[in-house]
């Protein structure tokens, strides 16, 4: 399929720090080593019952002060700590440009950098 797939998103992010606040609670539930990369992936579950969205995140082969993010599927939950009985389902990331699929993918798995 060409594009991005529904519900998935990536970021890459200049940070200092691997795993960013994006206001909601994850829990990890692995970790491996990526081919041509000496990073580890690193992966996590949202925390809120019932809702399946994926995150993983590694280091950027190329430049390592940028942090590749990439989240699989729409969170079904408001965000934690929303005191809005009426917020509607919420999916929050950090503020960084969005990248499509492919140039994520570009990015992490080749010697061109962004």
């Amino acid at each position: 399929m060409a594009g991005r797939p529904s519900g998935r998103i990536g970021f890459r992010t200049r940070s200092e720090v691997e795993v960013m606040d994006d206001g909601f609670r994850w829990r990890k539930y692995g970790k491996k080593a990526v081919k041509s990369s000496p990073n580890l992936r690193n992966y996590y579950r949202c925390s809120a019952e019932g809702c399946g969205v994926k995150k993983r995140v590694e280091r950027d082969r190329d430049d390592p002060l940028y942090v590749l993010t990439t989240y699989d599927g729409v969170h079904n939950h408001v965000t934690p700590g929303s005191t809005s009985s009426r917020a509607a389902p919420a999916y929050s990331a950090p503020t960084a440009p969005a990248w499509t699929w492919s140039e994520l993918q570009a990015a992490a798995h080749s010697s061109e950098s962004y």
